[in-house]
């Protein structure tokens, strides 16, 4: 019988993740996030910096050092520039993290997004977001962090893609 490492070590994974997460160690709970960040726009030409946030809602799969949270989220965001776009979008992703007191996390979202722009037309298209971040915990229900991520909603026939890169804090609350 032919055996596979890549098969072994896939399913011994698979079995590590469901022992860790079935554990009496493991819980979860809701998290509600709040994010601010200054956009420094990549796309198009015409837009300068502005500002945006978001509100996230998650459900945290604590397990130790290694946390798993799917969320959802809201952002809005204004640039200036001659466009001075103004967009907002809604998202369902999640966020891996590792560590206790201090978390470092990769995170990633996509859904859908609207740019309503000055001097061009507006449209509707999908949008994705992913970056790291580094929380705090400062209570065990409080988190403190800082982020980078890159923002995109898509191009289509009404216009370019929109792509920023955001840089901002956030704080969340476990309830």
């Amino acid at each position: 019988m032919a055996r596979h490492p890549l098969a072994c070590v896939l399913v011994g994974s698979a079995l590590a993740v469901a022992a860790t997460f079935s554990s009496t160690s493991a819980h979860a709970k809701p998290k509600l996030g709040l994010d601010g960040e200054v956009a420094v726009p990549l796309t198009p030409n015409r837009v300068s910096t502005g500002g945006g946030g978001a509100l996230r809602f998650g459900y945290e799969l604590d397990a130790v050092l290694l946390t798993i949270t799917p969320e959802v989220a809201a952002g809005y965001y204004s640039l200036g520039g001659d466009l001075a776009p103004k967009m907002w979008d809604a998202v369902v992703g999640g966020r891996l993290a590792v560590g206790a007191l201090v978390r470092a996390v990769l995170f990633g979202h996509f859904g859908y997004g609207h740019v309503k722009n000055n001097n061009a037309p507006s449209r509707s298209a999908a949008a994705v977001d992913g970056g790291l971040a580094l929380d705090l915990t400062v209570l065990p229900i409080i988190d403190i962090g800082v982020h980078a991520q890159y923002h995109l909603i898509t191009g289509n026939s009404d216009g370019p893609a929109n792509g920023w890169l955001g840089l901002g804090l956030h704080i969340q609350i476990a309830f």
